[in-house]
């Protein structure tokens, strides 16, 4: 009975590791972020993703080699453990792009800083189509990642492209063919 409780001790310890690397993720994009001013937010995401999927890695190799499991369980393990933040750092970029991407949450939130209430005139003409698409034509060729040539635009820098298929990429693994398409 002792053997089991020990036993489990040790598996929630083991799951315990994704959850410590993304906290440290979390602190390490903010001091890539505002400190180090490591470009844009994706940019120190990604820059602490991966550097604690290093850390996780390594961490976790140490970790098992001095536990008593076989090499098979103890590669599993790894390999269940690096999934798991795989997907919670997928969950995370999700929610802290939220409020830039939903064009709900910025109605709401702007709405929040006039007590007095906020005019449909101003909310329409803030958010028409016309406008935020170009607004968002004005960003894409600020970051290079498009490029106008008289009335056409071509695609410029290709790492918000890459980072869109791994989003996608990650979102059809989880949701299948029933995620909406964007």
């Amino acid at each position: 009975m002792n053997h089991l409780k020990d036993n489990m001790k040790t598996e929630i310890l083991e799951l315990c590791f994704p959850i410590l690397a993304l906290i440290l993720m979390g602190l390490l994009q903010i001091i890539l972020h505002r400190i180090f001013r490591v470009g844009s937010i994706i940019t120190s995401f990604l820059a602490s993703f991966m550097i604690n999927f290093v850390v996780l890695a390594i961490a976790q190799s140490v970790y098992f080699h001095y536990s008593d499991l076989n090499s098979l369980d103890s590669f599993f393990r790894q390999f269940t453990n690096l999934l798991i933040y795989f997907c919670i750092a997928f969950c995370f970029i999700n929610l802290l792009n939220i409020g830039e991407a939903s064009l709900r949450v910025k109605i709401l939130y702007n709405m929040s800083l006039i007590p007095e209430g906020m005019p449909s005139s101003e909310i329409l003409k803030t958010y028409s189509a016309d406008e935020i698409i170009k607004l968002r034509l004005e960003r894409l060729l600020a970051n290079g990642q498009v490029i106008q040539k008289d009335e056409f635009f071509f695609l410029g820098k290709n790492r918000q492209l890459l980072l869109a298929k791994f989003f996608l990429f990650w979102r059809k693994l989880i949701f299948g063919n029933k995620y909406p398409k964007y």
